[in-house]
């Protein structure tokens, strides 16, 4: 039994949702299939004013684990705009995202029978002590999210909060490419049904230790900058909640191309996202591409000269 005892702040709960997680490394000036070893894509082209950039970040890691590299900061820091998948600069943030994390009419008490509902107690008191009534509305997939983050206790930490703080000594404007609103209602598309299967999928993960595995593979393959191992990862382990998959990727990154194009048509722009949204057949990168941008991956050590 793991038994920790953690902490968790409200900010962090809705950034948890994408518990896909980042790569990088190459620069290479084409725009073929694979995709090369990089996180940070730089997206020009279109009568764009200037360049923007795509970077893919990690919600949940251990402090020490997944430094943001110099030429990412760089890269931030000659941007106009920072853009994150939701706008967490928000002072009432984790307000809201509590908020949408919650079940309007129901609890989980009341939607699960009995003796699951007192295995699902039983399992947060025991791994974390923590517990359960104090989320008892939360709904079953911001629950299984929240494993991920409990299980990292106070290590815990996230790319888009080290962003924020660098932006906001810098005076950098923040935005987000869609709402906790737009987000939550797509989300919401996901049955409680299945929602409760992918929870008790995500405590049965988390037992077996198959959850601590994955994220082990995934962060490795980050430091490889190896998005596309992330993206087949990651597909692997969602291969039997195909309807939890289609809405946290497919119809997320679909709904932020249009704000993409709007907000980087009128300044250079810094998107962090996921790490998980870039790759494959329905990813950013080729969502971006097939709308006409060219969108290529910058070299970990690549340097502007004005």
């Amino acid at each position: 039994m793991k038994n920790k005892k953690t902490k968790i702040t409200l900010a962090g709960l809705f950034l948890i949702l994408v518990s896909a997680v980042p790569a990088f490394l190459s620069l290479e000036d084409g725009a073929d299939d694979s995709l090369k070893n990089s996180v940070i894509w730089r997206i020009s082209g279109k009568d764009l004013p200037g360049p923007s950039y795509l970077f893919g970040t990690v919600h949940v890691a251990d402090t020490n684990e997944i430094p943001i590299h110099k030429t990412v900061i760089e890269q931030l820091l000659r941007s106009e705009i920072l853009v994150f998948e939701s706008d967490i600069s928000d002072p009432e943030y984790p307000q809201k995202a509590l908020k949408h994390a919650l079940m309007e009419n129901g609890s989980l008490d009341k939607i699960l029978p009995t003796e699951k509902y007192t295995e699902l107690k039983r399992f947060f008191r025991e791994e974390f002590s923590f517990p359960l009534e104090a989320v008892n509305q939360m709904k079953p997939f911001h629950l299984a999210s929240l494993i991920g983050a409990l299980s990292m206790g106070d290590k815990q930490v996230s790319h888009e909060e080290e962003l924020l703080n660098m932006a906001r000594k810098k005076s950098i404007r923040t935005t987000g490419i869609s709402t906790l609103e737009k987000e939550s209602e797509i989300l919401s598309r996901i049955s409680l049904a299945d929602q409760v299967e992918y929870l008790f999928d995500e405590i049965e993960s988390y037992r077996s230790d198959r959850s601590e595995t994955l994220r082990k593979e995934i962060l490795q393959a980050y430091r490889e900058a190896d998005i596309e191992q992330i993206y087949s990862l990651v597909s692997v382990s969602l291969k039997d909640h195909p309807k939890v998959f289609e809405q946290l990727f497919h119809v997320r990154n679909a709904s932020w191309i249009p704000q993409m194009i709007s907000l980087m048509g009128a300044q250079s722009c810094f998107f962090a996202v996921g790490v998980g949204h870039l790759p494959g057949d329905q990813g950013i990168i080729r969502l971006l591409r097939d709308e006409g941008y060219k969108v290529v991956p910058v070299h970990k050590d690549f340097r502007f000269h004005d």
